[in-house]
């Protein structure tokens, strides 16, 4: 292996560590070490963290940051992710580096 493969193997070591950001999770049915974002209020208006979909629905959108090796299978863009027993759609999903990155989002709270 290559030093750099080697180093980002062990940023990922310290990333998704339990000690440090990571928790345990489950994701679609697998338990494994991830990192959950989901923005606050402030946090979802300032950065644009929440969504409202073309029929007027407002919605949250959720991240999910774990080793990609840890999922039996990556999600695609539109399915159903099931995150700690609640569903989710997966908007996408983006595998860098030994990291799968997921958006999921879900509808919150009524029409504008």
């Amino acid at each position: 292996m290559s030093f750099f493969k080697d180093q980002t193997e062990r940023d990922l070591d310290i990333f998704i560590n339990l000690n440090e950001f990571a928790d345990v999770h489950a994701l679609n049915g697998t338990e494994c070490k991830a990192i959950i974002k989901a923005p606050t209020a402030r946090e979802s208006f300032l950065s644009s963290g929440s969504h409202i979909s073309d029929d007027g629905i407002f919605g949250i959108s959720i991240f999910v940051h774990c080793r990609s090796e840890d999922l039996p299978e990556l999600p695609h863009q539109g399915n159903v992710f099931v995150l700690d027993g609640e569903p989710y759609i997966v908007y996408q999903c983006v595998e860098e580096d030994g990291m799968a990155s997921i958006e999921l989002r879900a509808e919150t709270r009524g029409f504008i």
